[in-house]
């Protein structure tokens, strides 16, 4: 009865932590992200394909401001182009 308790009561947060860490990491993604993107265009080159969050970090790693990561994709981020602007946002998604 006592376990059933606080099992009860651990794993809701349990939950609660992984997706904090989840969202946490996404936020890092997106601030080494846009860091290297500011990088890039300070240095006169500008991104050629804004199709996808794949497409922009593939052209960021080829140039070399940025390091090759799978928690980079569109799963972990969301890319808005809009009026010349590029925005990102975290996901909740792993």
């Amino acid at each position: 009865m006592i376990v059933t308790i606080m099992a009860a009561i651990a794993l809701p947060r349990l939950t609660d932590f992984r997706r904090e860490s989840v969202v946490s990491r996404n936020q890092a993604n997106v601030r080494e992200l846009v860091n290297a993107i500011e990088r890039f265009q300070v240095n006169g080159r500008y991104l050629t394909n804004v199709s996808s969050v794949e497409s922009v970090v593939s052209q960021l790693v080829g140039q070399e401001y940025l390091f090759p990561s799978d928690k980079m994709t569109s799963t972990q981020i969301t890319m808005i182009y809009t009026n010349g602007y590029l925005l990102f946002f975290e996901t909740y998604d792993n």
